[in-house]
């Protein structure tokens, strides 16, 4: 190899190594805006009735949530239910853990074959009655707090 050859190819490579490395601080760049972004929650389906309703949600880092609203007479009707929502995931899911974390909000813990470990969290607020379950317990805090907190 001449010396004019040995100079393109140490050239080439300084313009990869470039290119290499401004791709690489893209990548980083994006990452760390991805990771400390807002999550935010967008409906793709849902549907209601006289009772209430239900949506499912897409976060904007691909994690999906379902919630329920059913409406009540009064908040004694609604407070039942809400034992009664307690009792029906104990009966009908195995391995299941409910913490209450006030009177009225609970979040029940558990474990299926097809999802791995979910989460489920129960509130009642005045006559209604809402139930929020995802995969992600951070996620169905973070909805709670978008839904309740910021209206």
């Amino acid at each position: 190899m001449n010396k004019m050859q040995l100079i393109k190819t140490l050239m080439v490579l300084i313009n990869m190594k470039k290119h290499v490395l401004g791709i690489l601080i893209f990548v980083i760049t994006f990452g760390i805006a991805f990771l400390v972004s807002p999550i935010r929650f967008s409906s793709f389906a849902f549907g209601s009735d006289e009772h209430g309703g239900f949506t499912a949600y897409e976060s904007t880092d691909f994690v999906k949530l379902t919630s329920t609203t059913e409406r009540y007479e009064t908040s004694k009707e609604a407070m039942e239910a809400f034992e009664n929502h307690i009792k029906q995931y104990s009966k009908h899911i195995e391995n299941q853990e409910t913490v209450r974390l006030e009177e009225n909000r609970a979040i029940i813990t558990f474990q299926t074959e097809y999802f791995g470990q979910g989460f489920c969290l129960i509130k009642k607020e005045d006559y209604k009655l809402y139930d929020m379950c995802s995969t992600s317990l951070s996620h169905i805090l973070e909805f709670e707090k978008q839904k309740f907190l910021e209206n």
